[in-house]
């Protein structure tokens, strides 16, 4: 936008256009023009927030208040006595500009001092946003890094063999990097819950998908609850494919849920996982290392709550698996 010009009334006007032309040259921003006595000879292009001093007196203090001009003194005083270029930074009603003040000549060998100003809001926007988001990938990095730490030490706690570790270690630490995939797919926000789940689903049992029925509150989840989640998934899609149950003829799916639940002033979620089986808890206990307490329970019941500031609840009983997770929405918004 092009802004209103003033230039120091002169007889004649002669030299006029030399002087504009000096002072625009090379420079798409507002331009200030001072002689060698500090009186403004132009000014071109003036922000609007000073626009309106122009119609007083046209002096650093009337344009831009006693504050400012004490600033912009002591630089021109220092580029006088240096002929050194100088700068300063101002914010304006969240607006930032930059002041650039220099030393410049014409043909004739006469020289003015020249105040450029840019606005450069949107560029200290741009890195402000890209130092937030370094930080939070920083953040996100070394909390990830534990996750995965936690997981290994776990998961060598419990397994019998070395190739026993490689292989539920790999697996876990895929689920999770499925999970920030999601993540990473929708900028930082998380995830959708029947994303997450359908994900899971398709990574480990696809060819089983009918044997599953998702339904609820497609909530967005914030990144850590969709780590979390899509861990405490895969612990349940893999006690369920390890046992059996999963191919077994049943007459309800496994069902997935879910809801959000109002406990006073708090708006909280609640996950669910029924797994329903026809066997009896004791031909189930019989198959491998059945669903006793290991690593994957401690995910369930602690890891994965703990994490979600939420509270969980794993039962096994003859006839069905379940396992609820309830946390606080307005801590994953």
């Amino acid at each position: 936008m092009t802004r209103a010009l003033w230039i120091q009334p002169a007889p004649g006007g002669a030299g006029r256009n030399d002087l504009l032309t000096l002072a625009l040259s090379g420079s798409a921003s507002s331009i200030l023009l001072q002689d060698k006595a500090w009186e403004y000879q132009l000014i071109a292009n003036l922000p609007d927030c000073w626009q309106s001093a122009l119609a007083g007196a046209v002096t650093d203090a009337g344009i831009f208040g006693p504050e400012l001009a004490a600033k912009l003194s002591s630089l021109k005083h220092n580029l006088e006595t240096t002929g050194v270029e100088r700068t300063l930074e101002v914010t304006v009603s969240e607006q930032v500009f930059l002041f650039t003040i220099s030393r410049v000549g014409d043909a004739s060998g006469q020289y003015f001092y020249q105040t450029r100003i840019e606005d450069v809001t949107r560029l200290r926007n741009q890195e402000q946003m890209l130092t937030s988001l370094q930080r939070e990938g920083s953040h996100r990095s070394k909390n990830m890094l534990a996750v995965v730490q936690s997981i290994a030490s776990q998961t060598a706690r419990h397994s019998q063999t070395l190739q026993e570790f490689l292989k539920k270690f790999r697996d876990r630490v895929h689920a999770l990097s499925k999970s920030q995939d999601l993540i990473t797919a929708s900028r930082w926000r998380g995830a959708y819950f029947f994303d997450v789940v359908h994900q899971q689903i398709d990574r480990l049992v696809s060819d089983n998908r009918p044997l599953f029925e998702v339904t609820g509150d497609n909530v967005l989840l914030s990144p850590n609850v969709t780590l979390h989640l899509g861990l405490a998934l895969h612990e349940l899609f893999v006690n369920a494919s390890t046992h059996g149950t999963i191919f077994e003829s049943r007459e309800a799916p496994i069902a997935i849920t879910c809801r959000r639940l109002q406990e006073g002033e708090r708006e909280l979620l609640r996950f669910t996982w029924r797994e329903p089986f026809n066997a009896t808890w004791k031909d189930i206990t019989t198959r491998g290392q059945g669903y006793g307490k290991h690593f994957g329970s401690t995910v369930l019941e602690h890891v994965v709550p703990a994490s979600v500031g939420g509270e969980a609840e794993y039962r096994l009983t003859e006839e069905e698996i379940t396992y609820s997770l309830t946390f606080p929405l307005e801590q994953h918004s």
